[in-house]
């Protein structure tokens, strides 16, 4: 079984807009981000590859769109909770 992976208190913020939502872009992820807490793209985009990195999020290239990617929780939010809430 894969080791579940560690979501920091940084990469919250991303995993609920994700959680949220089927799928969302970059585009999305940063304007929900953004508008909660005070980030910028850069970091947003930087902790998106963080948690592609641990296998907490995958993505998809647009068919219509090369450019554009589409990101999706792997963990379901309970699991990241519970896990959260052990570690107290």
């Amino acid at each position: 079984m894969k080791e579940f992976p560690n979501i920091t208190e940084a990469e919250w913020p991303i995993m609920n807009v994700l959680w949220g939502r089927e799928s969302a872009t970059a585009a999305e992820i940063v304007d929900a981000v953004t508008a909660e807490r005070d980030v910028s793209m850069r970091t947003v985009k930087t902790l998106i590859r963080r948690l592609i990195a641990k296998n907490a999020v995958s993505y998809a290239v647009d068919d219509r769109d090369l450019r554009v990617y589409h990101y999706r929780a792997l963990v379901s939010k309970d699991e990241a909770i519970s896990r959260k809430n052990s570690t107290f």
